[in-house]
């Protein structure tokens, strides 16, 4: 069976495993799904854990395991695509600067840089 029909069908099998058996084989490492869907997954995770106490059902470790790691991904995610916009709003702020701009500001690092390499203060 050629590579990429193997691919599809291991895709389409992944697709079907259930809820619990996503969240026992979660792994950090190797979630390449959309932010959207790692927020569905946690609130999926918390749910069960919720419906799980109330009937005093006990909670398996992996549960609580992939609540957390979810939590880390969710977190991870959010901090790398607000970086992201701080980048872009920075390149866009300085590409508004005047000439005189940009070299007050290139001086002030200059200064700053010198001073630390020197041990003075500015």
């Amino acid at each position: 069976m050629p590579s990429r029909t193997r691919m599809l069908i291991q895709q389409r099998e992944e697709r079907k495993m259930s809820v619990i058996d996503q969240l026992k084989n979660f792994n950090e490492r190797n979630v390449g799904t959309e932010l959207l869907e790692v927020v569905a997954l946690s609130v999926q995770a918390k749910a069960i854990r919720v419906e799980a106490e109330a009937k005093n059902v006990p909670i398996p470790e992996f549960l609580d395991d992939a609540i957390r790691s979810l939590n880390r991904v969710i977190s991870e995610r959010t901090r790398d695509a607000r970086e992201l916009r701080l980048k872009e709003l920075l390149a866009e702020e300085s590409r508004l600067l005047t000439a005189g701009e940009k070299r007050e500001r290139i001086a002030a690092e200059r200064a700053k840089l010198q001073a630390e390499l020197t041990g003075t203060a500015v």
